[in-house]
């Protein structure tokens, strides 16, 4: 046990070369399975990428990276996307949590709108996603895909953190809430 855990560590501490070393393992929260699929990161602003199979990616440069990967459930391929801040000197060996929840980007069909599915199926009706402790994660509501209310997200804690606005099936904006529960910016 105490072997496990210094080799843990050694994963997720700080590296002598100054390089930042990323490393992802993915659980899929339909079926609640650890999956390794391939990822990609890229900064926001700069046109290099770094896209390596299912391997260890070396960064340049700190920074905000937006982070992607596609996951198929149901013969659909979804696109699971975050940002996240990476330090100089890091290693990050995580394992990211990929949401019941995710849309399929019509954008590039000239439709206009995201289609979201629930494990693979279109949404439909009130969905409501939790965290793993249990504390609600977001909630919506969708007829065949389509949002027909807004969504409202919250910390692990249960508080309000963001709502995305939708009308006619379409996103309009985004508010962010401070710890007062107050619009912080959008």
């Amino acid at each position: 046990m105490k072997i496990l855990f210094i080799l843990l560590l050694s994963f997720t501490g700080y590296n002598s070369q100054g390089q930042i070393k990323v490393s992802y393992t993915f659980r899929d929260a339909c079926n609640d399975s650890l999956i390794k699929i391939p990822y990609v990161l890229f900064q926001p602003g700069n046109s290099k990428s770094y896209r390596l199979p299912m391997k260890n990616l070396i960064l340049d440069s700190p920074g905000v990276y937006t982070f992607g990967a596609s996951i198929c459930r149901n013969g659909e391929d979804m696109i699971f996307t975050m940002e996240k801040f990476y330090s100089t000197g890091k290693t990050y060996a995580d394992t990211n949590f990929i949401p019941r929840l995710l849309p399929w980007d019509y954008f590039g069909m000239n439709e206009g709108y995201n289609v979201f599915y629930f494990c693979g199926s279109r949404a439909s009706g009130l969905i409501k996603d939790y965290y793993q402790n249990g504390v609600i994660r977001m909630e919506g509501s969708f007829l065949n895909g389509v949002p027909k209310s807004d969504f409202k997200y919250y910390n692990v804690n249960g508080r309000l953190v963001k709502k995305e606005i939708y009308r006619s099936g379409q996103f309009i904006e985004i508010k962010f809430y401070n710890k007062q529960d107050k619009i912080d910016y959008y």
